[in-house]
């Protein structure tokens, strides 16, 4: 169990003296954290195990891993003050200006489903799904009266800087609507837009950093559409797009909002737009049944991404539950159990390595 493989790992410290050295004790190290993580994989998050986790890496003075590790505590409302204070002390996550650009590998790492054809199917559709589900600039109650100059302007500024994160292209900014907390990104016809509620300020809280590197993840993977709906009507929409094209999903059929979906989309693709979708419809295999879950990865890699940049795990995960963080809670609530899963997971802690956070 965990208490022995402590007990294990502090043993061989005072054999070792303390510290330990060579291939032998890093071994060790590994054995515990391979015990403690497939205990957290078998019986999910608890605050004794990730404890057991910051003991391997003060063990190894990995200071990344031991950031992560204590940020998650506090994300599951388990934090002792000692605890909060040291996570608190690295919660600025990619304020760096030499930060490195999120590649396409490493956002493959946060979301898998970036590859293959239902990513390709999703991408190509994207900028139609997006005008069927009022995602445009004018939907959402903006123009050009609202429409940012070229002058400075604090906000814009700061999104551009994350935009470039995502290796995103110069985009139009509009500011006001009716929600004065929105940030929302979507392609365009000439070039995207951001539509960002006059209540947004400069600097960006960390929830609001987390919102525009969703975002900008989702525009830049062509993902706006499925993000910003639920996987189930996300799948919905994929399965009429392959309807719309004259080659439907065998696992789709029966679906819900099916055939409105399929009207609505055979009247706005273009017939190019169809013959590529059904080529890439007939390569989805197993006649769509895994759709759905291509969607929940979709909106998750995303919410990996925004997180990543984002660094405030506690008020990410506060915004996502939309109450104070515990144990029970976090558990309880898919989208916030696997952000935290995957928060200290080897290959996070590895991206906030590469990237310099």
């Amino acid at each position: 169990g965990v208490e022995a493989a402590s007990a294990g790992l502090e043993a061989a410290g005072a054999r070792a003296g303390v510290v330990p050295d060579g291939a032998w004790s890093e071994m060790l190290a590994e054995e515990v954290e391979g015990t403690i993580r497939g205990r957290i994989e078998r019986d999910g998050l608890a605050a004794d195990l990730l404890r057991g986790l910051r003991d391997v890496a003060d063990w190894r003075g990995d200071r990344v891993f031991e950031q992560t590790v204590l940020q998650a505590l506090q994300a599951i409302g388990a934090a002792t003050p000692e605890e909060s204070r040291a996570a608190e002390e690295e919660t600025g996550i990619m304020t760096r200006a030499a930060i490195q650009s999120i590649d396409d590998a490493r956002l493959r790492v946060m979301m898998p489903e970036a590859i293959g054809p239902l990513a390709e199917l999703a991408h190509l559709l994207d900028p139609v799904l997006c005008e069927l589900i009022d995602l445009t600039p004018t939907a959402l109650g903006v123009g050009r009266r609202e429409l940012v100059g070229s002058g400075p302007h604090p906000v814009r500024d700061e999104i551009g800087v994350l935009s470039r994160l995502f290796a995103l292209p110069e985009m139009d900014t509009f500011v006001g609507g009716d929600d004065p907390g929105r940030l929302l990104a979507m392609p365009g016809k000439k070039r995207g837009a951001w539509v960002i509620g006059d209540g947004v300020r400069s600097p960006l809280h960390p929830v609001h950093r987390f919102l525009v590197a969703q975002q900008a993840c989702a525009l830049r993977l062509g993902f706006s559409a499925l993000v910003r709906r639920m996987p189930s009507d996300g799948a919905t929409m994929l399965h009429a797009v392959a309807a719309a094209s004259d080659h439907p999903l065998a696992a789709g059929m029966d679906r819900a909002g099916l055939v409105d979906w399929t009207r609505r989309l055979h009247k706005a693709m273009p017939r190019k737009t169809r013959k590529a979708a059904a080529a890439l419809a007939a390569q989805v295999p197993d006649g769509g049944r895994d759709v759905e879950a291509f969607c929940v990865g979709v909106r998750r890699g995303a919410m990996r991404a925004g997180a990543l940049v984002g660094g405030d795990l506690t008020s990410i995960v506060t915004a996502l539950i939309d109450e104070q963080p515990s144990l029970p809670v976090v558990r309880a609530t898919p989208d916030a159990n696997d952000l935290i899963h995957f928060w200290i997971s080897p290959q996070m802690i590895e991206l906030r390595r590469s990237l310099g956070t």
